[in-house]
């Protein structure tokens, strides 16, 4: 049983129920379900790495992207309430414990490696701008942070309750930032925003998000399908560009047991509609019948 964390100062800003409900409808507004959140392909190589089990990888995967998702809908998340960890678990529907507590402290691999930091200022709102030029259209996304505006922009904006509530944030800093490295006596910008120019990444989609959210989806199986997206560089597959692989390697990729993935791997091929799938195909080789199996993900997801 996951240990849970001692009730803090951050326990007296958790949301009603009515509250949550409320951030939930204004984030995923069904205007929006085909967006995307962008996750850097380092993490889930991270997240593999971990010494832990498969249920605590799958819940740090979706906490992480709450992170970014809250921050990206601050209209709805940040503009109106103190967001913390333990919000972000309300909103996400998961338990907030001491193992993920940790995973997402200030001493580590997360903070250090500038995937996340605490940010004495929130973002108020998020807007996308674009810029063309011959070739194509450039979109860059503009976060309105509350410490720029003016007193009277401040009350104009925000709610008066809001307004007694802590200054701070969880920035998603590969999002927002980019890394930087010292070089001499500068900093050195050393990979751009992914939300500005991806490189390495895999994508979910906030109708997923929401799926997992109402609990439609099992956050186990977002997981694997988040690997799966992984492993196929985030490509949708055909009968054209399979990879193969069985269900004993797919089981240890994902850090769960062989009856753990299959029932993981049931509920992820019923959500999809069969879009995600193993397949088995049989040829014939120096005149002996070789069977092998192929991973298939024909779904954005």
């Amino acid at each position: 049983m996951e240990k849970r964390v001692k009730k803090n100062n951050n326990w007296k800003f958790l949301l009603s129920k009515e509250e949550i409900e409320t951030m939930r409808k204004g984030v995923f507004r069904e205007s929006n379900s085909h967006f995307k959140i962008v996750i850097p392909k380092e993490f889930m190589t991270y997240l593999e790495g971990l010494d832990t089990t498969n249920a605590i990888k799958a819940k740090a995967l979706l906490l992480y992207v709450g992170i970014i998702l809250v921050y990206k809908e601050a209209s709805y998340t940040y503009r109106r309430h103190h967001i913390n960890l333990e919000i972000i678990c309300q909103f996400l529907g998961i338990k907030y414990s001491e193992k993920l507590r940790k995973l997402f402290s200030n001493s580590s691999y997360l903070v250090e490696n500038q995937f996340i930091g605490t940010q004495y200022d929130f973002p108020v709102e998020y807007s996308v701008s674009c810029v063309e030029d011959k070739e194509k259209r450039n979109y860059f996304g503009n976060y309105t942070m509350f410490k720029s505006l003016s007193k009277d922009e401040k009350e104009k904006m925000i709610d008066a309750n809001r307004l007694a509530l802590p200054v701070r944030s969880i920035e998603p800093i590969r999002h927002t930032k980019g890394v930087f490295r010292k070089n001499g006596q500068e900093m050195e910008l050393v990979k751009p925003p992914i939300d500005i120019q991806g490189d390495k990444y895999i994508t979910i989609t906030y109708k997923s998000l929401f799926d997992t959210v109402k609990g439609n989806l099992s956050v186990q199986s977002l997981y694997l399908a988040c690997v799966v997206k992984d492993m196929l560089a985030n490509k949708i597959t055909t009968r054209y560009s399979r990879f193969k692989v069985n269900k004993n390697s797919l089981a240890k990729k994902v850090g769960a047991s062989l009856g753990t993935f299959k029932k993981q791997h049931r509920e992820l091929k019923s959500y999809t509609n069969q879009n995600y799938r193993l397949e088995q195909f049989t040829t014939k080789r120096n005149g002996e019948f070789v069977s092998e199996v192929f991973l298939f993900f024909d779904s954005e997801f």
